[in-house]
């Protein structure tokens, strides 16, 4: 089943060099800002700038850093959003098959049918199993 919501983001190695020259609070802050930019992003389109609004006393290194960072993030989101668009249409198309299918009696369907009956089994004969050794 689909993500209904992105839950992650990338940092790649490209950016460590011009993360890795700033000071550690100004990593700090370049990694609260990457987080809440990348969720704002996935929920919506979101600048940058709205961001970085947060942080007056951020670097203007640090900010050059985050909006070469931020704009990665923004095409990563989109891409996720077209993947999921794509993965959910499909799912859709499979659905619709599927349930022609099991109206039609396939032997797929009678296949499903079975394998679950013989789950539901195993789960019965280890209930019973651990009856019987207390």
């Amino acid at each position: 089943m689909a993500e209904e919501q992105k839950k992650s983001f990338l940092l790649y190695f490209d950016m460590y060099p011009s993360i890795h020259i700033l000071p550690i609070e100004q990593k700090g802050m370049l990694l609260d800002t990457m987080f809440e930019y990348a969720q704002a992003a996935a929920e919506r389109d979101s600048p940058p700038e709205e961001i970085l609004a947060r942080y007056p006393d951020m670097s203007q290194e640090c900010r050059m850093a985050f909006r070469f960072i931020a704009e990665t993030i923004r095409r990563d989101t989109e891409k996720w959003r077209e993947k999921h668009r794509r993965y959910s249409e499909a799912a859709k198309v499979r659905w619709e098959k599927g349930r022609g299918k099991c109206d039609e009696g396939d032997s797929a369907s009678r296949r499903d049918a079975e394998l679950r009956k013989y789950v539901h089994q195993i789960h019965e004969d280890r209930k019973l199993d651990a009856w019987e050794s207390v």
